[in-house]
């Protein structure tokens, strides 16, 4: 009897260990899904407002020391949190034209939460983080059609949260969900941060030109957008600093 009560106890034990083994799995598995994960309408609208945000704070934090004396090839995006390097050689030593400094533009940088983005497939350097980019033009914005604009620029953000974005800005009324590029995620970044040059890379630029097979010019002289690529990834830019 002592035998069978002794076996009946290991028995519940290896059942509670195999339990938890599951839970802890599926724990595992369900926080690694977090990318592909539904969110809800409310989500959406939320994540978008956090993107616009950061992109009008940026931009109004890079105005304020351009007006201070900063010109744009002195500006630093340098920060502790953001793990791309943005360390640019023609900043003040003094950090007054580094953005993310309180001697700067004195604001904070924000990463961005993984809920508003889908993880590419193979993984990119630029998924994650935001990315500003001297190496990109937009349509309609310079002298040239190859005049470069200081660029912010989130890759990889949801298509959900990409309409909402449009919707916030107001680019409505496409025929489609909303334009499409000519060229991919990678092409366009070419992982080549700003650090106080400009540098054209052809394949640069944003116009909505593949939309339709190439009949229209969706984002010409639009200053912001959410934008679809060729690889099937949605990318949300926002000028900081148009060149004319």
């Amino acid at each position: 009897m002592q035998w069978n009560s002794e076996n009946g106890n290991v028995i519940i034990f290896i059942f509670i260990a195999i339990f938890l083994l599951g839970a802890l799995t599926f724990s595992f598995t369900s926080s690694n899904r977090s990318s592909t994960a539904v969110i809800t309408e409310a989500q959406a609208d939320a994540y978008a407002t956090q993107i616009v945000d950061f992109g009008n704070n940026l931009k109004q934090a890079v105005k304020r020391l351009n007006l201070r004396g900063c010109d744009d090839t002195e500006i630093s995006f340098e920060t502790t949190i953001n793990p791309t390097s943005y360390i640019n050689p023609n900043s003040p030593l003094d950090k007054s034209c580094h953005v993310f400094n309180n001697a700067g533009g004195s604001i904070s940088y924000t990463a961005p939460p993984e809920g508003m983005l889908l993880e590419p497939s193979p993984m990119t350097t630029q998924y994650g983080d935001w990315f500003i980019s001297g190496r990109i033009t937009v349509s309609g914005f310079g002298s040239d059609w190859d005049d470069l604009s200081l660029t912010l620029v989130l890759p990889y953000v949801r298509k959900e949260v990409c309409m909402k974005i449009n919707e916030k800005i107001g680019n409505t009324g496409f025929p489609w969900d909303t334009p499409m590029e000519d060229n991919t995620t990678t092409a366009l970044l070419l992982d080549e941060p700003f650090v106080g040059s400009y540098n054209w890379g052809g394949m640069g630029d944003i116009d909505g030109w593949a939309t339709g097979g190439g009949t229209d010019d969706y984002w010409n002289g639009v200053p912001s957008g959410c934008t679809l690529m060729t690889d099937g990834y949605y990318l949300y830019y926002k000028i900081l600093l148009p060149r004319t």
